[in-house]
């Protein structure tokens, strides 16, 4: 009978227990999940692109003569300016650092154009670069998802130098109003820019700006037996740029 009892007694207990048990484990606190550390953007891989932009150049155009050459006092400077429009390669490495360095080339389709009077006012002194292209070399620090960068390297462009007889008139050697020369020149390019990745795209925007010079040539213009035009064309450009980046992105 006893054992019973005693029976009795430890069921009312654990029935009283079970309710206060379950109400101080939901009084207890819960740990919030942790939230996954984000992973920093890796700037490396390949990139296409295209660009736009424009030019604001300067050409230095002094007459020399024959023989010798002796350089004359005859001038027609004259500023140039105008736009262009081309495509990206490239190539980053990032290596767990924030630096950044990497290799970068483009083309460009331009219309950087300049004129003045020249000496004898009949006549036009004009310039003309076609297309530049340069091959560079970048070195940038990233914030995750933005770059910022220096760059230079080698440009070169096809530039034209000519004179036209505003009158319209024929005039030697061509036997036309027009005389001159297109030559392709290298020389030299430097800037910087800041490029970003746009959302979770693999896609990144840039605007950069750099200055070019295509060094100095000899250019004829007018009748290559008296005399000829000592050029050069240096200049700032300014592009905007968009990239595709062939990298997994995050």
């Amino acid at each position: 009978m006893k054992y019973e009892t005693f029976g009795r007694i430890a069921v009312t207990a654990l029935l009283i227990a079970a309710p206060l048990g379950v109400a101080s484990a939901a009084d207890m606190p819960v740990k919030a999940p942790m939230k996954p550390v984000p992973v920093p953007y890796s700037w490396t891989g390949f990139y296409i692109g295209v660009n736009g932009g424009g030019a604001q150049g300067w050409t230095s155009w002094q007459y020399y003569f024959f023989p010798g050459p002796t350089p004359s006092t005859l001038f027609a400077n004259h500023d140039a300016a105008g736009g262009m429009a081309g495509g990206t390669v490239g190539y980053n490495w990032q290596a767990g650092t924030n630096w950044v360095v990497g290799v970068e080339g483009d083309g460009d389709w331009s219309q950087i154009t300049g004129s003045a009077a020249c000496p004898n006012p009949v006549f036009s002194c004009e310039s003309k670069i076609k297309d530049i292209a340069t091959a560079r070399g970048r070195l940038g620090w990233a914030e995750d998802r933005v770059l910022f960068y220096v760059t230079g390297g080698a440009a070169w462009g096809d530039v034209n130098l000519r004179t036209v007889n505003t009158a319209g008139g024929p005039v030697p050697p061509t036997g036309t109003p027009i005389n001159g020369t297109t030559s392709d020149r290298l020389g030299w390019t430097a800037g910087g820019g800041v490029e970003a990745m746009i959302a979770q795209t693999p896609l990144s925007a840039k605007l950069e700006v750099l200055y070019y010079d295509l060094g100095s040539h000899n250019f004829n213009v007018d009748n290559p037996a008296l005399l000829f035009v000592h050029g050069r064309e240096n200049g700032t450009m300014i592009r905007a740029g968009l990239n595709w980046r062939f990298t997994a992105w995050k």
